[in-house]
């Protein structure tokens, strides 16, 4: 998911989300590499990660964003968001002891499995409109979000045709009714 998807319930600070990168096993996480996927696949909320971390996806509809009279490809800010959202993720669950107690206080969760996703999300919608207002500002954030908001699949959209089997569904696990018709149009699409 990019800053496009529902609001975010867990914002984080830039000065916030800087420590929490900087701890060592965070550091761990973001030094795997990972590879963009062809878009070839129907990724609700826009982009997601596989279960192992290796590959990011992003959506195959997704359009071009039109800023100033420019197409701007978002590939990269959304390679930015998914990096650190797989890393946050794979760090708390390697964590232990120390490292995980730390992890889990600049996270600002009470244990490692408080809605981990909305924590990992918020950290990684931080720096990706960061890096969005440092080469388009302030106004470019506004006009980003506002297009990624436009390019979101619903579960109620029939274009959800394809997605990748080994999908990482940690976004994925709300309780709402939006999120439990999401997961069950994936699952007919998974392959």
């Amino acid at each position: 998911m990019s800053g496009g998807d529902k609001d975010d319930p867990v914002p984080f600070t830039l000065p916030e989300t800087k420590a929490i990168l900087r701890l060592p096993i965070v550091e761990k996480q973001m030094a795997r590499r990972r590879r963009i996927d062809s878009r070839y696949w129907d990724i609700p909320y826009l982009a997601g990660y596989s279960k192992n971390g290796g590959t990011i996806y992003i959506d195959r509809d997704l359009s071009f964003w039109n800023y100033q009279g420019k197409y701007i490809d978002t590939d990269r800010f959304l390679k930015i968001h998914e990096e650190i959202e797989k890393a946050l993720i794979g760090a708390l669950h390697e964590a232990k002891d120390h490292d995980l107690q730390v992890l889990l206080a600049c996270l600002r969760m009470k244990s490692p499995t408080d809605q981990i996703y909305y924590h990992c999300h918020g950290v990684a919608t931080c720096v990706e409109l960061y890096a969005v207002e440092m080469a388009y500002g302030r106004a470019g954030v506004t006009a980003y979000n506002r297009f990624m908001k436009s390019q979101v699949k619903r579960a109620e959209d029939e274009r959800i045709r394809r997605v990748p089997g080994d999908l990482d569904m940690t976004p994925y696990a709300g309780d709402d009714a939006q999120d439990r018709r999401l997961r069950a149009a994936m699952k007919r699409a998974a392959h």
